[in-house]
């Protein structure tokens, strides 16, 4: 099958197919013919030099097709878990048709899987408040404003949230399991007397939960390859969590995840790397975390196992930067603990334990719990994270809010209206 020929194969796929040039800024690949479907790539090859054609393909069927086909091997600047490359001069044309046609079904399905989740989404937005916090410069500097709005809590659609970031990644919030933080974690840490204002008669916990977060995409760029991030890996099989059943409702399998980027190696963002039985969950991911939080976990006997699992899958990272084909840029913010990470993904914050209770450390996040290794830092980082939100209309994702995803702004107080 020559250039012309699988150029207009590649089109009879279907009247959603379009074909692009995308790469003409860059010399040595302004030849790269490119097929999209739904607005994403399922074909590509060079039109003055026909020696490779790239297509997506099923991650369990690659090694199988690499050891049949001799023409069939890794893909040109693509990740080799998902896509494949194919030498036309030495591939049957039955083989290549079958392989490019099995390309676009993959991305066609995908994609619009995704569109039909929009449509989900709009539904839920009439159900869903985000929370909307206010915060006003006050004489006392940590002290909050008294008229501040109360927390709306965002109505739940069986444990998950989807924020859609762009055309490009998605943001999928997904609770593992309930949860409740004590109020005694909370005294001595800052006020106990606000402390006990604030708490309903009777009331010995505030609501928390078990969160993790799933992005699908890719960078803004061109260049780039889908990702399908996970972002702590929740309480477990052990303690109840129903993470694998909540992906799976949507369409997302432990193969699917080729990341898994940690905030921190509490047993909480631990739970589902490994089964009961102590065998490697997501057989296709790398793990992500920095490298001073590694430090940190030499005794951590969860992590010693998760790290034997996984041996050189384990990639941690020396500082600030992006990772993830830039999809992902994960920024070190110790306090909670030693090398505690916050990942920015779109406009989605992944906070990790940046807070435990919502309804008490959004208003006044001079509470710390006592899981803080360093309280006075942990508070700082916090304040520091809210105004970072607040000035970039970012959305924060924690591990431990009931909501998944809460929108901060700067309130307005005072009869002078400063």
């Amino acid at each position: 099958m020559n250039v012309e020929e699988l150029r207009n194969y590649c089109l009879s796929l279907g009247s959603d197919v379009e074909e692009k040039m995308p790469f003409q800024a860059f010399k040595a690949a302004n030849g790269v013919l490119a097929f999209y479907v739904c607005g994403h790539m399922f074909c590509y090859f060079d039109i003055d030099r026909y020696e490779l054609v790239n297509v997506k393909c099923q991650p369990t069927r690659i090694e199988d097709l690499k050891e049949r086909y001799t023409s069939v091997t890794a893909p040109y600047n693509m990740n080799p878990r998902h896509w494949i490359g194919l030498r036309p001069e030495g591939a049957n044309d039955s083989l290549l048709r079958e392989l490019v046609q099995n390309s676009y079904e993959i991305v066609k399905q995908q994609y619009t899987r995704k569109k039909n989740m929009k449509k989900t989404r709009l539904k839920m937005m009439a159900l869903m408040a985000v929370a909307a916090i206010g915060f006003a410069a006050c004489g006392g500097g940590n002290q909050p404003a008294n008229n501040l709005d109360s927390i709306q809590p965002v109505q739940e659609w069986n444990g998950i949230s989807v924020c859609s970031e762009s055309d490009c990644v998605e943001v999928i919030g997904l609770q593992d399991r309930e949860g409740e933080q004590a109020v005694e974690l909370f005294r001595g840490s800052y006020n106990d007397t606000l402390l006990d204002s604030l708490l309903a008669p009777g009331q010995t916990a505030f609501r928390s939960a078990f969160n993790v977060y799933i992005a699908r995409g890719r960078a803004y760029h061109e260049d780039t390859v889908d990702h399908t991030v996970l972002f702590d890996a929740g309480i477990g099989p052990q303690a109840g969590g129903k993470l694998l059943e909540r992906m799976q409702s949507i369409g997302i399998e432990p193969e699917d995840i080729d990341a898994v980027c940690l905030t921190h190696l509490h047993f909480d963002h631990l739970g589902w790397l490994l089964d009961t039985a102590g065998r490697v969950v997501f057989p296709n991911a790398d793990i992500y975390l920095s490298e001073a939080e590694m430090a940190s976990g030499k005794d951590n006997e969860r992590w010693q196992q998760v790290l034997a699992a996984y041996g050189e899958r384990v990639k941690p990272f020396a500082g600030n930067g992006k990772i993830l084909d830039d999809l992902v840029y994960a920024e070190v913010r110790p306090g909670h603990t030693p090398g505690h990470t916050i990942y920015l993904v779109g406009t989605c914050q992944i906070v990790g334990d940046l807070l435990h209770a919502q309804d008490l450390q959004l208003k006044y996040p001079d509470f710390c719990a006592r899981y803080d290794a360093d309280p006075d830092r942990a508070r700082k980082v916090r304040k520091s994270i809210y105004a970072e939100s607040i000035e970039h209309e970012l959305t924060l994702c924690g591990a431990h809010c009931y909501e998944h995803f809460i929108r901060m702004y700067l309130g307005v107080t005072g009869s002078e209206g400063e």
